[in-house]
Parts: structure tokens; sequence; C-alpha cells
């Protein structure tokens, strides 16, 4: 059973995909901008902190084609998990 997943997609689609993840009992794991709002990642959030759900923005780093490594911020809780 899947029960993570990371989000990719176009800026812009991240707020719809993530919610509907959250929605559907997923971890989420989605890339650097989380949302294009405050309002959005908020939202993301709460709903992320009443599922006991795991939501990272994640930012990878890219050098002459080639990820060099990778950064995170956690969004929510940990303990979750």
């Amino acid at each position: 059973m899947l029960v993570q997943v990371y989000v990719g997609v176009v800026n812009s689609e991240h707020f719809h995909i993530v919610e509907l993840l959250l929605l559907q009992g997923k971890h989420v794991l989605c890339e650097k901008p989380l949302t294009l709002t405050a309002w959005q990642s908020s939202h993301l959030l709460q709903l992320a902190q009443e599922r006991q759900l795991l939501l990272v923005e994640v930012r990878i780093l890219q050098w002459k084609g080639g990820s060099i490594g990778h950064e995170s911020q956690l969004v929510s809780r940990l303990c979750y998990l």
C-alpha cells in the first residue's frame, strides 16, 4: 500500500494535488514551493495535523544537471509516523 507521495509537478498544481493526497490519508513530500499563498500552506498544514500526516516541503539542489543533495523543511509533526 502506498503511504507517502512525492509531488514534483508545476507549482500552480501543488495545492490541489497535495490537498487531495492528504484527504486520502497519504504522507506528502512536496517540491518547493509548497503552495503559492500563505492561506493555502496554512490550510494544508491544518489538514496534515488533523489527520496526523507528515507534510514536508523539499528543495532539490541542482548543479550542472546533476543532483548534489537536498534539504527539507518540516511543516508538520514527525512524531505521528
